[in-house]
């Protein structure tokens, strides 16, 4: 796979286009040349929106050397090949070539190896320094669409049920990778099983929180996330330079929306616990961990030096989120609760500052004891 220049090629391609008035002279197969080196020609022209930057393609093609010899072809396996057009993953001018093609369209791509794998080759396939001739075979064009976040996203499965929304649970496998197609995490290869995020809490990164939402169970969705919803000015270790645009593929199996109760408050349990849960004024002994929405940690008590947290359950000794939240709890249940500012710290925010105003808070806790009174 190799990314470099592409959108530049593309841009100039796209300048060939509108020079065109945006079509081709369909009456024949004649041979357009680009600026990059590709020539083409439209065998067939197909119907509907010409295929854009960003758009994601679904294509059947077979490849040949000049001299006719096969290479390999799609359709012998099966499997067609979709690729996000401008997203780097494929060579140069199987991308350049694709854009302004129509649904049912057929084209004829002829690639130096420029524009194609190089004096490298692709062993044992492709020969180095070889010119590629792809007969390509335009099956569908799926629109990619902005958010106000920056974030763009293509379904490319829509999946079925109840669309996910902020502050469900989505369960997702996902490969991601750089703009240059250099992949730098997936879910199949850390051999942990699928992600849970909690929508809206900034797990992972920000750009998941908005470009998850809307996606249904069993729906794959290609998400585009520019450096101020990934991993910014700081990138992410040694896979994640700083100020990196993101492509993830994410599939969806799962969407569990918390249990609401009438207050405003939300919940997941992820252990039940055993045993009956306290009554007011018992003490209750917890772990917990609290974050803000946008993902800062802001109080633990498994931080170094701490020790699990003790209170009268019932009595105002802490924020009604967590009076409501924990009633129902037992002994060794792990639960997350979002609580919203009117059962936190609502308008004021707490006295040390570190939880602003009118902010939602996250909280994950264990349920250590229940001690009733003596």
């Amino acid at each position: 796979m190799k990314a470099f220049g592409i959108a530049t090629v593309i841009f100039a391609f796209a300048v060939v286009l509108s020079g065109c008035g945006g079509s081709l002279n369909h009456s024949s197969p004649e041979t357009v040349y680009t600026p990059s080196g590709l020539q083409y020609q439209d065998l067939k022209v197909g119907t509907g929106t010409q295929a854009g930057i960003g758009d994601v393609v679904t294509i059947d093609y077979t490849v040949y050397t000049t001299d006719g010899t096969k290479l390999e072809s799609t359709k012998d396996t099966g499997q067609p090949l979709m690729f996000s057009l401008g997203g780097g993953t494929q060579i140069h001018g199987l991308e350049e070539g694709c854009l302004g093609m129509r649904i049912g369209g057929q084209r004829r791509l002829t690639i130096p190896p420029n524009i194609g794998y190089g004096d490298a080759g692709k062993p044992p396939l492709i020969p180095g320094g070889a010119t590629l001739v792809y007969y390509v075979d335009m099956i569908g064009i799926t629109s990619e669409i902005t958010l106000p976040s920056g974030v763009k996203y293509t379904d490319l499965v829509e999946g079925a049920g109840m669309p996910a929304q902020t502050y469900d649970n989505v369960i997702i496998d996902y490969t991601a990778w750089l703009e240059n197609g250099t992949k730098f995490d997936s879910t199949a290869d850390s051999g942990q099983g699928p992600a849970t995020i909690t929508l809206g809490t900034t797990q992972i990164i920000r750009g998941f929180d908005s470009g998850l939402v809307g996606v249904r169970p069993g729906g794959k969705r290609r998400l585009v996330i520019p450096p101020d919803q990934g991993y910014g000015t700081q990138g992410h270790g040694q896979e994640v330079p700083p100020n990196s645009t993101l492509i993830y593929e994410v599939e969806v199996r799962q969407v569990v929306s918390p249990v609401t109760t009438a207050s405003g408050l939300k919940y997941f349990d992820y252990e039940v616990g055993s045993g009956g849960p306290p009554n007011i004024g018992d003490t209750v002994v917890v772990d917990y961990t609290g974050w803000l929405t946008d993902g800062t940690q802001f109080d633990s008590s498994l931080n170094e030096d701490r020790e699990p947290f003790s209170f009268k359950i019932g009595t105002g000794a802490v924020i009604a989120g967590w009076d409501e939240g924990l009633m129902s709890m037992r002994i060794g249940g792990r639960r997350k609760l979002i609580i919203p500012p009117e059962l936190g710290y609502g308008a004021s925010g707490s006295q040390s500052g570190s939880i602003p105003p009118n902010a939602t808070l996250v909280f994950q806790v264990e349920m250590k004891d229940i001690k009733p009174p003596t």
